[in-house]
């Protein structure tokens, strides 16, 4: 999960911008079960699973809200992995609905 939140963190600060260079890193992410998959995978079945699958389609529409809600359904469990702060904070810039309420809330329900 560090190596490809490294990737974004290089890409949104302007670390990475030859598109040869992003293409041979980012694919390097890839492979039979690699970190895009893995990380993916546990990333949509959490949201899936805590915040339902309305929720799920809807951050399909704006994948920075999905790292969002990740890390807000997470954030009371020691085990799973997290984004850091500073990607969320990054993530957040990007995010149009980036309120901070826990997916599921009051706060983030949407008719």
């Amino acid at each position: 999960m560090r190596e490809v939140e490294r990737f974004f963190l290089d890409l949104l600060d302007g670390r990475m911008t030859d598109e040869t260079e992003i293409n041979r890193r980012g694919m390097a992410f890839l492979g039979v079960q690699g970190p895009w998959y893995t990380v993916g995978y546990r990333m949509w079945s959490t949201v899936e699973r805590r915040a339902g699958r309305r929720r799920v389609i809807e951050d399909a529409c704006t994948p920075a809200r999905l790292l969002l809600d990740y890390n807000a359904l997470v954030a009371g469990d020691p085990a799973p992995p997290r984004w850091s702060s500073r990607f969320i904070a990054r993530m957040r810039a990007l995010a149009p609905d980036s309120s901070g309420a826990a997916p599921g809330s009051a706060e983030t329900q949407r008719p």
